[in-house]
């Protein structure tokens, strides 16, 4: 549906939130049915960092080793919090408006290739 432009999906994550990744190590694996290296996320994500313009991408879910901080699991905990989120969509707010102003169809276009 996706390929055919009928369903669209916009995701937003931040950077260092573990629970949308994928190749996922023992013992988080365990919770899992399946091959979590094989997962991928459908739709364009909005990437959020904490100090940066976002990034927009097509299908670009990211690896567990790189979200988590495995000297701070609390810090990981914590970049899924809506209140984190809340201040990553409003802060730089000069440097992400831009994409906020698009309508989906246009952050798809910006994505790039959706058909893959």
């Amino acid at each position: 549906l996706e390929k055919k432009g009928i369903l669209r999906h916009i995701r937003v994550a931040n950077e260092g939130d573990v629970v949308p990744t994928n190749e996922i190590p023992l013992p988080f694996s365990l919770a899992l049915a399946g091959n979590s290296h094989e997962y991928t996320q459908n739709g364009v994500n909005l990437h959020l960092f904490p100090d940066k313009e976002l990034a927009v991408d097509y299908r670009n879910t990211k690896p567990f080793s790189s979200q988590f901080f495995y000297l701070n699991p609390m810090k990981s905990a914590e970049t899924h919090y809506v209140t984190e989120y809340i201040r990553r969509v409003e802060l730089p707010a000069n440097k992400n408006s831009s994409c906020y102003q698009k309508t989906v169809e246009e952050i798809y276009a910006h994505a790039g290739d959706c058909t893959n």
